[in-house]
């Protein structure tokens, strides 16, 4: 039984209960990298490329702590997730770049789902291509695995929409969902890998938690709710978290659910250079919300993030006290 390695980074929280189910399905053992550490953020700077953004870096620690633990290590080749929208470039070139580090067993299926009427079939090359590396020739067993892990996506997400965090939807018994009646809630909005990881994040869904502050992300709404809300705009989106977070943002100041929104960046990200601004302009110019830009690195410190993330729930803690509302210490 091979053992297919699946690092804890980049779109994980996005498409890891596809292929988890997908593989197991095929008779392989998954494997995952421990959750990220600085330990593996300092592997990861280490082998990278001055220019390369944090969670790129974070990505090849991952990569290098699975090396000698599994028979092959998942790396799609990442063009387009969904119709007509794109992700950012380096996802296309990783595969050839961790080449470079000398990393071996690599399989790196095409995944390009940018034409609507060759979804299932672009979807099912890539799923030939795995079963081809893997040495598995039945397209019959293929199909089925392929169909199984489309289940446990749908299953996932559903959890998801119920307001579950990533990490407590992957659980097959997550915890109760906690009540966010009359409490202040926080949006925070960000590409996955950004907002999900707990080095780059430094634990900011805990701190707002335990501070009594209910959270929402993009991805507890419907993708289609988000992109139509975004195509409200006067010039579509091509870039595919892009338009999910703009999405998200406009859904919550339209329909007032949040009371401030914390917008995370990656310094360097060029997708966020752009879309991170037109959110930020947007939320001031159409709402009277509070929005907070955190830009982080692999030298961002966690006492000064901490402190510009209470200052700023002070704030909401005075406007909502302010319009007798609870739910912040």
């Amino acid at each position: 039984m091979p053992a297919v390695g699946i690092p804890r980074a980049l779109l994980f929280y996005e498409l890891f209960p596809l292929w988890r189910e997908f593989f197991t399905s095929l008779g392989c053992e998954v494997i995952t990298s421990q959750p990220t550490s600085k330990e593996t953020l300092n592997a990861g700077a280490s082998a990278a490329v001055d220019e390369t953004c944090l969670p790129i870096k974070i990505m090849y620690g991952h990569i290098l702590e699975l090396q000698g633990k599994c028979d092959f290590i998942f790396l799609p080749r990442l063009v387009s997730i969904e119709p007509n929208s794109y992700i950012c470039p380096k996802f296309m070139g990783l595969p050839d770049i961790v080449r470079g580090l000398g990393v071996q067993g690599v399989i790196e299926p095409t995944v390009d789902l940018r034409n609507p009427k060759e979804y299932w079939q672009r979807l099912w090359q890539a799923a030939v291509e795995i079963e081809y590396r893997l040495g598995i020739y039945s397209p019959t067993r293929v199909a089925s695995a392929l169909f199984r892990g489309l289940l446990a996506e749908r299953g996932y997400r559903a959890r998801l929409h119920q307001g579950y965090l990533p990490w407590e939807a992957l659980d097959s018994e997550p915890l109760p969902k906690p009540s966010t009646q009359n409490q202040v809630k926080i949006g925070v909005i960000g590409h996955p890998y950004t907002m999900f990881d707990q080095i780059i994040n430094m634990n900011l869904f805990e701190l707002l938690r335990l501070s009594g502050y209910g959270v929402l992300t993009p991805v507890n709404h419907e993708i289609r709710l988000l992109n139509r809300i975004a195509r409200q705009l006067p010039k579509d989106l091509f870039w595919t978290y892009g338009r999910r977070m703009i999405g998200a943002a406009r859904l919550w100041y339209q329909r007032k659910l949040v009371d401030g929104i914390i917008h995370i960046v990656s310094f360097g990200c060029g997708t966020d250079s752009l879309t991170g601004d037109l959110i930020e302009r947007l939320t001031k110019r159409e709402s009277d919300i509070p929005f907070m830009l955190l830009t982080v690195d692999e030298h961002t410190g966690e006492a000064g993030f901490r402190t510009r993330v209470e200052a700023f729930l002070d704030m909401i803690q005075f406007r909502a006290a302010g319009a007798g509302r609870s739910g912040c210490q």
